[in-house]
């Protein structure tokens, strides 16, 4: 099964590596438009205030990290402006009760 991922910040990654380890044989894919994923993006303003010197410091995992470690098919610099759910089979995952 293929799943696509669109947003590759904290949420969206952290939703990708769960799939990946609950059900490994998935082809997962994320788009994220941007260069870094899986930041803390409350952190944004502290950047941007100086308190942080450099965005690589909100970083928790790094795009390499994503892809050979997680073993995640990360698309850096992708904007997705639409979806066509008509064009491919498709389905919902639902979180299970813990």
């Amino acid at each position: 099964m293929k799943i696509i991922i669109i947003g590759g910040d904290a949420a969206g990654m952290s939703a990708a590596s769960q799939i990946k380890r609950q059900k490994n044989e998935y082809e997962v894919i994320v788009f994220e438009r941007g260069d870094y994923i899986s930041y803390a993006a409350c952190g944004i303003p502290y950047f941007i205030g100086g308190a942080v010197s450099h965005m690589e410091e909100l970083v928790e995992v790094t795009p390499e990290e994503a892809r050979e470690k997680r073993k995640v098919d990360l698309r850096l610099g992708h904007n997705v402006v639409a979806i066509d759910p008509a064009a491919h089979r498709h389905c919902c995952l639902r979180r299970q009760a813990l």
